[in-house]
């Protein structure tokens, strides 16, 4: 017990304290970020409440959803260390970018290196009669085998898409997605 009636008690959640006062009949809670570099940058939360019942129902749910996240990080931990990649040398894989105009580039896997691949861009073609008629659009399929001139290998780490898909990130802005032989995208060109 402190001077002035107040009372404190601490408990613990992974990173974070979390203090009860009771102080002349209010009812305090601070909640403190142990892993925060700064001191003042510590204390996250402090709310006072009318009612200890008020303030108990408010600890729980940050206990619970505290908990929830521990779990999801957990769970995506196992699920990325019992990843099998699907990835089969051949695969096409496909992404679609751009602003103002649609891109899209189809590579192929050229190696399968456990949970990476190594792919390489291929070149597409038209889809025969799908030019827009004013001539700035038009639908494209990938050509299985046909390597641009310029194009080397690039070794990516495979992710899991879907239930049974996977992509790999070819840019900042794009991913490439596992696509049939005879797909068929939409691509333009207005910019």
């Amino acid at each position: 017990m402190k001077e002035g009636g107040e009372k404190k008690m601490n408990e613990k959640i992974d990173k974070y304290e979390i203090e009860r006062i009771e102080n002349n009949g209010k009812h305090f809670v601070k909640v403190y970020n142990n892993n925060a570099k700064k001191e003042y940058n510590r204390t996250l939360h402090y709310f006072v409440f009318r009612k200890e019942q008020e303030r108990e129902e408010w600890i729980t749910n940050f206990k619970k959803s505290v908990q929830n996240g521990l779990d999801y990080k957990t769970e995506k931990k196992a699920a990325r260390m019992n990843f099998k990649n699907p990835a089969q040398t051949g695969d096409i894989l496909q992404s679609s970018w751009g602003y103002d105009q649609t891109n899209v580039d189809h590579y192929q896997v050229v190696k399968v290196i456990g949970k990476m691949v190594d792919i390489q861009e291929i070149g597409s073609e038209t889809v025969p009669g799908s030019t827009q008629s004013h001539g700035m659009a038009d639908s494209v399929r990938p050509v299985k085998g046909r390597f641009l001139k310029d194009s080397k290998p690039m070794r990516k780490f495979v992710k899991s898409f879907g239930d049974n898909g996977y992509c790999v990130t070819i840019a900042s802005y794009t991913d490439a997605y596992k696509v049939s032989e005879d797909s068929q995208t939409y691509r333009s060109w207005y910019a």
